[in-house]
């Protein structure tokens, strides 16, 4: 999710206005400012102004208590050097077509998510574009925003179904049902800069190295750039940790890269490497 950022065109209308407020009456009293002055004046307005949030937060390999505003959606690659459920080390690559509804601040955020499990492999490793979309899921959760645990932030609570609907190899995937809360935090490094944070804390089933365990899951991200985010999340039975990159290609348009380790502590496999690249396009309708 995105946080709020002071941008620097802001600043520079700020500081042009500034100009004008105190060198207007100067003249008008038939005296011109003095270096010292306009540069007093300027650190009294940078005094005022308040903290500046640097870039986004995200958390990684888990769900979270949001759902995406509506006509929001999202096109998603992802691969990882091994296969999740069987450990077997061959490549491993999917994909995913998301987009928004209703509103979770008025009523309930609903986001429906088209997964695609098979996107091209054959066999050793080659691509077989005749295979895409032959096995694959669809996804549902429901989102409602609550009252955040700290001020001047932002919190939601949602529940879902991943994989509520399967076809292709898929089929032999059981459904996974969870329930989360997230909330944004702050974390303030001095008296310019604010980290922005998100924490998600939630129960599901069927999650975990080999998406067959019942239980918690828990994940922090922390923006530390304009650009970059650091985060790390405890999902079912094994520690995932990983980073994330946002850039605002346009208004309506982000893109976002992600590199992350799974199984990090290697716990029930041989831990695996997963790169996923997407596209977020608003106000689609």
């Amino acid at each position: 999710m995105a946080l709020p950022s002071r941008s620097l065109l802001g600043l520079a209308a700020a500081c042009a206005a500034s100009v004008l407020c105190v060198s207007g009456p100067a003249r008008a009293q038939g005296s011109e400012i003095t270096p010292s002055d306009y540069l007093a004046s300027l650190r009294s307005m940078a005094d005022s102004l308040p903290p500046r949030r640097v870039g986004t937060a995200s958390t990684v390999g888990l769900p979270s208590g949001f759902t995406l505003p509506r006509g929001t959606g999202f096109a998603a690659l992802a691969l990882s050097d091994r296969r999740e459920r069987t450990g077997s080390e061959n490549l491993d690559g999917s994909g995913a077509l998301g987009l928004g509804f209703g509103d979770a601040e008025e009523t309930v955020g609903v986001d429906v998510i088209l997964g695609f499990s098979s996107v091209g492999k054959g066999e050793g490793n080659e691509i077989d574009w005749d295979d895409f979309g032959d096995s694959g899921s669809v996804s549902i959760k429901f989102a409602r925003r609550i009252p955040a645990p700290f001020e001047g932030e932002v919190a939601s609570v949602a529940v879902g179904v991943d994989r509520a609907g399967r076809w292709g190899d898929m089929e032999e995937a059981d459904p996974s049902y969870y329930a989360a809360g997230t909330t944004t935090f702050s974390l303030p490094v001095n008296d310019d800069i604010l980290l922005p944070g998100l924490m998600t804390l939630g129960y599901a089933t069927e999650i975990g190295t080999s998406e067959d365990e019942d239980g918690l899951f828990f994940g922090l991200g922390l923006g530390v750039s304009d650009h970059l985010s650091l985060g790390a999340s405890w999902y079912g039975d094994e520690v995932i940790a990983g980073v994330t990159s946002t850039f605002e290609v346009s208004d309506r348009l982000d893109l976002q890269l992600g590199l992350s380790y799974g199984d990090v502590g290697q716990r029930n496999s041989d831990g695996r490497w997963m790169l996923s690249i997407a596209v977020v396009r608003a106000d689609i309708f």
